[in-house]
């Protein structure tokens, strides 16, 4: 088989193990109860309208409604989405390259060379070693806030028992915070000191407080990332519609099974846009976090 055969074959091969990946997500981790409610209710309609309503007149249905309630506001919200998890990489690679860039500065950088400091006494693997522990201190303690789980849905609003389960998140998310972000850092500006106390260069110094500052920006961005999500409103109602417009547009459905003589193919029409609806607001639903999902591969 020449390799341009061997190409084509393995291309088949791939879209259909493709395939088989999306339908699996598809059903498996898109497909919720609300989404099987919503379709239950949405066939039940149809069925029912079939059943027992009569109508001389051809029934139409302007599906711009549908366009206007639901699919605009998700629209804006998986957007919004996405921009959040751009925002996410960008401050995550911002914050590993300062990290990097002061362990070296702290680790290998020459100094006190030409002058009257002794530096005889400074261990500077004892030093890195210092340095290197606060950095990881700082990062785990980051990594823990941006895992802990979400508690911007609506029931954390709206109800009791969201409330209580939103305040124990949000006391350990600040106590995590302020650690990382006040103390541990300010033991690690401590460090700069001492090196400053050996004959550190100016310029060396001021760089190293420019990495020290752009950890400190990256965290707050992280950190506001994880607090702050789409406007709650546009969510709700997006929620809301998802589930019960489809149900409002048994009505077409019906004619279409009557216009046809085939309640199976309305039926099937009925499904296809109740769930299409419904997994679009799930994919949505865990894409709110960027760094923490249900969805093992949505998260960052």
């Amino acid at each position: 088989m020449t390799k341009r055969g061997l190409s084509m074959q393995q291309s088949t091969i791939i879209f259909l193990w493709d395939q088989y990946a999306a339908f699996k997500i598809f059903f498996t981790c898109l497909m919720s109860l609300e989404s099987i409610l919503g379709t239950a209710l949405c066939i039940f309609l149809t069925v029912y309208m079939d059943k027992y309503w009569v109508s001389d007149d051809n029934l139409s249905i302007d599906w711009v409604l549908l366009s206007l309630a639901v699919i605009l506001p998700m629209s804006l919200s998986i957007r919004a989405a996405f921009e959040r998890r751009e925002k996410g990489l960008r401050f995550i690679s911002k914050l590993r390259s300062s990290v990097f860039q002061l362990y070296l500065a702290h680790a290998t950088w020459n100094f006190g060379g030409g002058s009257d400091v002794d530096v005889s006494g400074f261990e500077r693997l004892d030093h890195s070693d210092e340095v290197i522990n606060l950095l990881m201190d700082i990062l785990c303690d980051l990594s823990r806030l941006l895992n802990l789980p979400c508690v911007t849905r609506a029931r954390h609003r709206m109800s009791s028992v969201g409330k209580k389960e939103a305040k124990k998140v949000n006391d350990v998310s600040k106590g995590l915070y302020y650690a990382s972000r006040a103390e541990k850092m300010q033991q690690l500006t401590m460090k700069a000191e001492v090196l400053k106390s050996y004959n550190l260069g100016l310029p060396e110094g001021i760089r190293i407080r420019q990495w020290e500052r752009f950890m400190c920006e990256a965290m707050d961005e992280l950190h506001n990332l994880k607090q702050y999500r789409t406007p709650q409103a546009m969510r709700s109602f997006a929620r809301i519609f998802s589930f019960v417009l489809p149900a409002l547009y048994s009505p077409v459905f019906a004619q279409l099974a009557a216009d046809t003589s085939s309640l199976g193919l309305a039926i099937i029409f009925a499904t296809i846009v109740s769930l299409a609806l419904s997994t679009f607001f799930n994919s949505i639903y865990y894409l709110e976090d960027p760094f923490v999902s249900s969805l093992p591969i949505a998260h960052i």
